[in-house]
């Protein structure tokens, strides 16, 4: 992706131009530009004002995107007639917090998406005005949330060579999303997520604690406090009656769960969402007919 031809470019500043993506475009642009043959240690300088730059320019965008959408909303809230003087400075409160803490993320994700299916539709000889296919639909997001929980659940006691397994099962689901044709981003989020996901609901149903010391604990602070903190609240409350989990029935992990894969999956294509779920189910099934199998043993 960092080295690519000036129509695909072209192509891209054109369509970031278009859906007001122009700060996201030329931080994207720039910093392909400065990696294009690798670190260059000897302009570690020239690396810090460039980050300065974007995060100047990031700031200045995330405030003018929170600005524009809250007014839309509360325009389309007035023409229902459903926005009263009385209501105002709440509402306006509750969606400016909910803007400023997404939306640069929100756009940022549906960027790279777009960048990468661009990348590929110029490989395919395209040179025309990119026109992406629609996104994710929100039964998508919902069936990727639900089969993941249905593959990391513990659903019994989970002893050492169960933990193995469940390991396993992580390492070949990504393994077999790493073979597909998917954007890069979705490889990377859904290898991180899946693992972040096992490591979860291994430690709780194991009865241990996250090391603070854990060299990947950065990796789980990605995804967000709350996902972490909705296992242990779990277990604080439920203790010592913890399995087994269906991770879908406990409503603060499930809300956690989804909250995370509308946020950081929500700007896929709705034609690479279908081929995500076509390989979640599939180890979803595997998964479920082992439990049965182990269930069912005499």
């Amino acid at each position: 992706m960092i080295s690519q031809s000036s129509v695909f470019w072209q192509r891209l500043e054109t369509f970031a131009a278009k859906e007001n993506l122009r700060p996201l475009m030329d931080a994207y642009r720039d910093l392909c530009h400065y990696f294009e043959n690798g670190a260059p240690l000897n302009k570690l300088f020239e690396y810090y004002q460039l980050i300065s730059r974007i995060t100047l320019e990031f700031k200045e965008f995330k405030e003018n995107e929170t600005r524009r959408m809250l007014s839309a909303h509360i325009k389309r809230l007035s023409q229902l007639g459903k926005h009263t003087e009385g209501q105002s400075g709440k509402l306006d409160g509750r969606i400016a917090k909910d803007k400023v803490e997404n939306v640069l993320r929100d756009k940022s994700n549906l960027f790279l998406n777009y960048a990468e299916e661009l990348c590929e539709d110029t490989q395919a000889g395209n040179i025309g005005a990119f026109q992406p296919n629609h996104r994710a639909t929100n039964y998508q997001l919902y069936q990727i949330a639900s089969l993941l929980c249905g593959i990391f659940s513990p659903l019994h006691e989970m002893k050492p060579h169960e933990v193995d397994y469940m390991s396993l099962i992580n390492a070949q689901f990504n393994l077999r999303i790493n073979k597909t044709n998917l954007p890069a981003i979705i490889k990377h989020k859904m290898n991180s997520f899946s693992t972040v996901l096992q490591h979860q609901a291994t430690l709780y149903a194991m009865e241990l604690s996250m090391d603070e010391n854990d060299p990947d604990k950065q990796m789980w602070d990605i995804w967000g406090k709350g996902f972490i903190e909705a296992f242990k609240i779990r277990k604080e409350k439920f203790n010592p009656d913890l399995k087994p989990l269906p991770l879908k029935d406990n409503m603060l992990i499930w809300h956690t769960v989804k909250s995370l894969i509308d946020r950081e999956f929500g700007g896929m294509d709705e034609a690479n969402a279908e081929i995500l779920l076509k390989h979640l189910d599939r180890v979803h099934r595997a998964v479920q007919s082992r439990y049965v199998f182990i269930e069912t043993r005499p």
